[in-house]
């Protein structure tokens, strides 16, 4: 019966025994940042806190992770915790840890698992075998290469009473984050927060703080051959205490199975008079009537929310497969606001949803310059984008000139400097009483995407027929002649170029994680997109440019944000 109710927890074990590595420092794009970091800051958490005995490793060779295994395994009496940060992958049925040295794994698929990385089943067996009494693995290793061989680690073969926790379940991707990634750091929070939690609480809450840090981009997960659930420190709840609980649940239970006795046979023996059951009627039918009165509250204030959002327009994005074929033309809808700047020109500004999204690409991607990482996490708050780039029309509204090369008033302004682009939006800000700006490199980013974590917001791939690029047209085209993407934004691959308020930086290492732009004291400033110039591959949602900021090209426009 007691089974039935709590979860059996007993007292800490005395002797507790961690080996925590964590490896980084692989070479070149292979290279992590959070692991070393990860390891560090876990460490002195099980060693303060929760009064582990610790050993504590970091970059290891295949050799020296072999050795560090075999001798924790030696040592292992009560409670084992292996802790482990880095590359890893999973083929077929067995999950490999990557040592320094190893690189190549991730790349090459034809090179031998066996000999040069851990299997974690190893590992597993090193401990079970020491005969210990609660085993924990904790892989927080995930990192997609183009093999498609590395997925995120979780055993479901977990034996011998043993727990392993994995850092993201299959199909996610086990995020970095500034110092520690999202799982070490809710990880490490717990422990030194709360100490006193069992394992089983300890990872359930885990995943949940992951969770919602990530914006349920990622969520972690465990699997539990425990017999019994183990407390890390400090006491447990005992016997005695189950025994009052048990107790106290079972003389709750007989009163509830009392009083609905009572109340069946009061009413089976008329007890309730005629005028307490129309009491009764006319009450529910005013509590009803006011819910639904307060219902229609939140609906009103619903469809005032939607109208301040501007005017809804429809229209349909495209999605291709691998070789360029439209599959689907999906109908969307948007929200926009017009701006009207005289003589029958208007600006329209499409409300773009606030959300979270992963910027820059995975380290493994192919064709991937260094400067489109870490990718990390950001945030945003709902805020407007232009519709299109800004037109030859809208800019000689403004200015009063128009500096473009290929001229058509429907065609994107190009030949401007970034210092162009900073004084239209004063300008236009000032004529409008409305703040406009160039949109930080995140806002640029997550609004291309739309959603989508290809290279292009319909696919893999670019044609002809979906983006101006390529020199296939020799010039700049009219704004709005290719399809949208899900937000309602057009022409966002190719056609021009286009600024955004971020000064330069060489990759993403402390960028900001709230949209907002990074300032800096670089000269050069940041370009996004492609033009109709440029080969493909540069126009996709994560390429990067730059030129200095008084730089004109007529390949380069720009886009405001408000």
């Amino acid at each position: 019966m007691a089974a039935l109710l709590y979860p059996v927890i007993v007292q800490a074990l005395d002797t507790r025994l961690a080996l925590i590595i964590g490896n980084g420092g692989y070479q070149g794009d292979a290279s992590l940042s959070n692991p070393v970091n990860n390891a560090t800051d876990l460490a002195a958490a099980l060693k303060n806190r929760l009064g582990f005995e610790v050993i504590h490793r970091t970059n290891l060779t295949v050799k020296e992770m072999r050795t560090e295994i075999k001798q924790f395994g030696q040592q292992l009496h009560g409670m084992g915790l292996f802790y482990y940060a880095g590359h890893a992958m999973q083929v077929g049925e067995e999950n490999y840890l990557i040592p320094i040295g190893a690189e190549s794994a991730l790349f090459n698929s034809h090179y031998n698992l066996d000999e040069n990385t851990i299997k974690v089943s190893f590992i597993l067996n090193t401990m079970r075998d020491a005969g210990n009494k609660v085993n924990i693995i904790i892989l927080d290793a995930y990192r997609k290469n183009p093999l498609d061989r590395e997925r995120p680690v979780g055993l479901k073969h977990a034996q011998g009473n043993s727990l392993i926790a994995y850092a993201a379940r299959a199909g996610e991707v086990a995020l970095e984050g500034k110092r520690n990634s999202p799982y070490a750091a809710s990880l490490i929070d717990e422990i030194n927060h709360n100490p006193n939690l069992s394992i089983l609480q300890l990872f359930t809450r885990v995943r949940a703080a992951v969770r919602d840090k990530t914006g349920k981009l990622q969520s972690p997960g465990f699997y539990s051959e425990l017999d019994q659930d183990f407390c890390l420190v400090g006491e447990c709840r005992n016997g005695d205490d189950l025994s009052e609980l048990i107790v106290l649940n079972l003389l709750q239970a007989i009163f509830f199975l009392v009083v609905i006795a009572v109340i069946w046979l009061g009413w089976r023996k008329k007890w309730v008079s005629a005028i307490a059951w129309a009491e009764y009627r006319a009450t529910k039918i005013e509590q009803i009537r006011y819910a639904l009165m307060t219902q229609k509250k939140p609906k009103k204030q619903r469809r005032q929310q939607e109208e301040k959002k501007g005017k809804l327009f429809q229209f349909k994005s495209v999605t291709l497969d691998t070789r360029g074929k439209i599959i689907k033309r999906p109908p969307k809808n948007a929200h926009y606001q017009i701006e009207y700047l005289g003589k029958g020109i208007t600006l329209e500004m499409v409300h773009i949803p606030g959300g979270s999204f992963l910027m820059g690409s995975p380290q493994t991607e192919k064709d991937r310059y260094s400067d489109e990482g870490p990718q990390h996490l950001v945030t945003l708050e709902p805020f407007y984008m232009g519709k299109y780039p800004v037109t030859q029309a809208q800019y000689e509204a403004v200015m009063g000139k128009n500096p473009s090369w290929f001229k058509r008033k429907n065609r994107p302004v190009e030949w401007v400097s970034w210092h162009d682009a900073v004084e239209f939006c004063k300008r236009l800000s000032e004529m409008t009483s409305i703040s406009y700006s160039l949109p930080s490199e995140a806002q640029w980013e997550y609004a291309a995407r739309a959603g989508t974590t290809t290279p292009f917001y319909f696919g893999d791939t670019i044609t002809s027929e979906l983006a101006n690029h390529n020199h296939n047209r020799g010039k700049t085209s009219d704004v709005g002649s290719f399809p949208p993407n899900a937000f309602g934004l057009y022409d966002m691959h190719g056609n021009v170029w286009e600024w955004c308020a971020d000064p330069w930086h060489e990759n993403y290492e402390g960028a900001p994680t709230d949209g907002s732009v990074w300032e800096g004291e670089d000269p050069y400033r940041v370009l996004r997109g492609g033009s109709w110039y440029d080969f493909p591959s540069l126009c996709s949602c994560v390429i990067r440019s730059k030129l200095t900021s008084d730089f004109r090209l007529n390949s380069v426009g720009f886009r405001l944000v408000a």
